[in-house]
This record gives C-alpha cells, structure tokens and sequence, in this order.
C-alpha cells in the first residue's frame, strides 16, 4: 500500500533542478487557445523563458522567501513565471485572471503578503506595473 510520505518529495527537491537534468528538445507543453491557435515549448525553450523571468524578479529586488501573487492567465508563459519564481526561491501565488488590481481582495493580499509600504511588489501592483 502506498503511503503519503511515499508521495511527498523530500524538503530538498527542487522541481526547477530536476527539470534542468532532464532538460531537452523534448515536447515540455502544449497549449490551444478557443480559436484552434496551437503553441508548443521544449524543456530548454521554457528553461530559457523561465531563467529570464527570474533575472527580471531578482534586478527588481524580489529574493529568496519573498512572496509574488501571479495574476496570468493560463498561457505557456505562466508556466515560465512558475518556474522562475520557483528557481529564485520566491514564493509563487497562483490566482485567477479574473482578479484584478483594483479589487479590493488584491490590495488586502498585497498588504497580508507584503507586510510592508515599501515593498517593491506591492507598490509596483499598486501603480499597474506589475506583470
């Protein structure tokens, strides 16, 4: 019988480096939109994506620990701000697309998230800056 802790990685795992090992031309995503638009990515395309997103988070100030709600529809793209933020040991919050920047629910978790005015992700969303 399997059991939970047989399910869950160890507190060393890292998805992003695991990727890297494996990394390939190999088929990593594919994605359809409601048009019949088709787009596919390679394990090194969306390595490649995701590395740049990381640099992006880090030039900003974004470090270890530091916590980014993700407001991104479901494109490839999203993906690669996942992995980035998972590869710069930021703390990713997936949410809907359907949430917006001036509901007041993205202020408060900004504000619980942040802690702080003077957070470079809080002011960033707060003036529709941020990604």
């Amino acid at each position: 019988m399997i059991q939970l802790k047989d399910l869950v990685p160890s507190e060393h795992y890292n998805l992003t480096e695991e990727i890297e090992k494996h990394a390939s031309d190999q088929l990593a995503l594919k994605w359809q939109d409601a048009d019949g638009v088709r787009e596919e990515i390679t394990y090194n395309q969306l390595l490649a994506k995701a590395n740049k997103v990381a640099n992006g988070l880090t030039e900003l100030g974004l470090t270890k620990g530091d916590h980014v709600l993700v407001i991104a529809p479901r494109l490839i793209e999203s993906y690669a701000i996942y992995l980035a933020c998972l590869k710069a040991g930021i703390i990713v919050i997936p949410s809907s697309e359907l949430l917006r920047a001036k509901d007041e629910s993205v202020s408060n978790l900004i504000e619980f998230i942040s802690g702080s005015e003077e957070h470079p992700l809080r002011n960033r969303t707060r003036h529709g800056t941020a990604a």
